[in-house]
């Protein structure tokens, strides 16, 4: 605010009044020129000149339109001076600044578990080592579909992305694919039966990996066609240690030909639910003749 005792008679050039701001002499003549702010009055030389009782008015404008506002709402806000709408005006903005941190708070987050995984994983290396790990209930934003060709895939997931309305950044390193349980013990390795997007804690899933214990192996397969001899291993190593598929089988490509063009270096991850098999129980008015 600009004390009493100034001289508001003060005037300055098109060209003062812009380099005492900040701005560039063509932003004030455009501004000008669309009756947003105006010159105080013109010289006898025909020079337009603005005033100190101006410069408050100008900083408003400066001030909003860092903020994003449009001319449209600066111009009705200098017109009404209305001191509710315009702190509502502000909360608005607020609330859109505060929707884009988040964005940008889940986008490095993001990015950060997709370094440390690529990191971690380049280190491991594709060992092809089967381990039981536990999992806990995983997010996940799914499309239920059948999908038995690249051609499918492709469009499947530009509709997963148009379902859960994410940001590409978001999507990277997140996208999934299962296979149902019945098609993979009838040894039907190339038909998915969903595709799917992990989900962090900021967004509503449409289903849930569940949690529990899962066969866990990272493989070495760029062609993606070593399927039935992957999955054939994690069978085995199953059956051998008393376990039972108890789900669906879910894979998730973390190093590939977008990354490296390296295809020894493209790695995938295939996780199986297990559960120790289940022992069968005699019934009481059973005889041993009469179990299988």
């Amino acid at each position: 605010m600009y004390n009493d005792h100034m001289d508001d008679k003060l005037l300055f050039t098109v060209g003062e009044t812009a380099k005492l701001h900040g701005l560039n002499a063509k932003t004030l003549r455009y501004y000008d020129e669309i009756g947003l702010f105006s010159p105080a009055e013109t010289g006898a030389n025909g020079y337009r000149y603005y005033s100190v009782s101006q410069f408050e008015t100008l900083n408003t404008i400066r001030f909003l339109r860092a903020h994003g506002f449009p001319i449209g709402s600066i111009r009705e806000h200098l017109r009404l001076k209305d001191a509710e709408a315009f702190i509502e005006k502000l909360k608005d903005r607020r609330s859109i600044y505060e929707a884009e941190l988040r964005r940008i708070r889940r986008a490095a987050a993001t990015l950060n578990e997709r370094i440390n995984e690529l990191e971690a994983i380049r280190e491991k290396g594709a060992s092809e080592e089967i381990e039981v790990v536990w999992k806990p209930p995983r997010r996940i934003t799914v499309l239920k579909k059948r999908i038995t060709s690249l051609r499918e895939l492709e469009m499947d997931l530009l509709k997963l992305e148009t379902t859960a309305g994410d940001d590409p950044l978001i999507m990277i390193g997140r996208v999934g694919l299962t296979i149902a349980k019945d098609d993979l013990l009838a040894g039907r390795y190339d038909t998915y039966s969903s595709i799917f997007l992990l989900q962090d804690d900021g967004i509503q899933p449409s289903e849930i990996l569940k949690q529990g214990n899962y066969l866990r192996i990272f493989v070495n397969d760029g062609s993606h066609g070593r399927s039935a001899e992957i999955y054939a291993k994690l069978l085995n190593y199953a059956d051998a240690n008393n376990l039972e598929i108890s789900g669906d089988a879910v894979e998730r490509v973390i190093i590939d030909s977008f990354i490296t063009s390296s295809e020894s270096e493209h790695i995938s991850e295939i996780e199986l639910p297990v559960q120790s098999k289940k022992a069968k129980t005699v019934k009481p008015d059973s005889r041993p003749s009469d179990i299988v």
